[in-house]
């Protein structure tokens, strides 16, 4: 049996060096984990974005088929021509079309979220909508504040540092002395006091070993574990201002989502009080059936816009949120 007393740091820092890794493991398994939600996140929003410019595909159909009816009465009792009508009946043959286009892209995110989930299609219920208001968000500083607590990458390039500092004590250990203790023994003949029977002989021992000298072989171990943990704290300096950028980046972009959501608001609400009056002034027949679907298309695309800009926005919330190490906590 032999038990080391002093063996150059070697034990110790092999110890902290394991309990760095353990984390460095954990926090992996965070940060893929982050990734994973941040990536359900895109595509779940996005199926809920499909599914709401199918309602609007669905809508512009109604519009455009009411349109028809209105000109075909008003064609019937010779108040206007017959090219109005067939203008309203392409248009609605286009809405049509535009309605099938937005079913179908629906489908296709409906079965890309369930691939991606991995779970059957009947499992995966829609619960949300981008009506939902979005969230104010927090300050910046205080946004920069929490990445650099939480974003498991700092951490992981932090314990790099530890398992280099650590991996340089071993590698110094083996040219610093060493003490252990030892018991031995042995069920021999002859036995203790040279007795002629088989006896057991014990010893207990000391062993102190000190390297003298390595040919140089000290000196550069000592070097390649400071340019090893120099290396560590350049990488470690580097991922933090990658988060920052980070962190920034998405803090304006969100912003600017938010801006872009309040912008189409108004115009869809504009854009549908247009075609309101439009629709109003056809009747009376002081505007032409042009005026009409012009003011039908661009509340369609009003609708279709304000949509995209609370897709967008979403998007960038839970991108702000993965950068500030928050995602999957709310």
């Amino acid at each position: 049996m032999l038990q080391p007393v002093y063996s150059g740091g070697a034990l110790k820092a092999g110890l902290e060096k394991s309990r760095k890794e353990k984390e460095s493991a954990l926090y992996e398994e965070k940060r893929v984990t982050n990734d994973v939600l941040y990536q359900a996140d895109q595509y779940y929003w996005n199926k809920v974005a499909c599914e709401e410019m199918v309602e609007v595909a669905a809508g512009f159909k109604e519009s455009v088929a009411a349109l028809v009816e209105v000109v075909r009465h008003r064609v019937e009792e010779e108040y206007t021509d017959r090219n109005d009508l067939l203008m309203s009946e392409v248009k609605l043959n286009d809405a049509e079309f535009r309605l099938e286009q937005a079913r179908n892209e629906a489908e296709v995110a409906r079965l890309s979220m369930n691939s991606f989930s991995g779970e059957a299609s009947d499992k995966v219920v829609l619960t949300d909508s981008l009506v939902v208001p979005l969230t104010e968000v927090q300050v910046y500083e205080q946004t920069l504040e929490t990445a650099m607590a939480h974003r498991p990458e700092l951490r992981i390039a932090a314990n790099q540092v530890a398992i280099q500092q650590s991996a340089a004590r071993i590698a110094n250990s083996r040219y610093l002395p060493k003490l252990s203790v030892g018991v031995d023994g042995s069920y021999s003949s002859p036995g203790y006091d040279f007795n002629s029977d088989l006896d057991p002989n014990y010893r207990v021992y000391a062993k102190l070993s000190v390297p003298i000298f390595e040919w140089g072989k000290r000196k550069n171990t000592r070097r390649i574990g400071k340019l090893d943990v120099n290396r560590a704290l350049e990488n470690q300096s580097k991922v933090a201002d990658g988060v920052r950028l980070e962190v920034e980046t998405a803090y304006y972009t969100y912003t600017q989502a938010v801006r872009q959501v309040c912008l189409t608001e108004s115009s869809l609400a504009k854009a549908a009080t247009s075609e309101k009056l439009a629709m109003d002034k056809y009747k009376e027949g002081t505007i032409s059936i042009v005026e009409v679907l012009n003011a039908q298309m661009y509340h369609q695309e009003a609708e279709l816009n304000h949509i995209r800009s609370k897709l967008r926005a979403q998007l960038a919330k839970s991108s702000l949120e993965r950068a500030a190490g928050r995602l999957g906590e709310y």
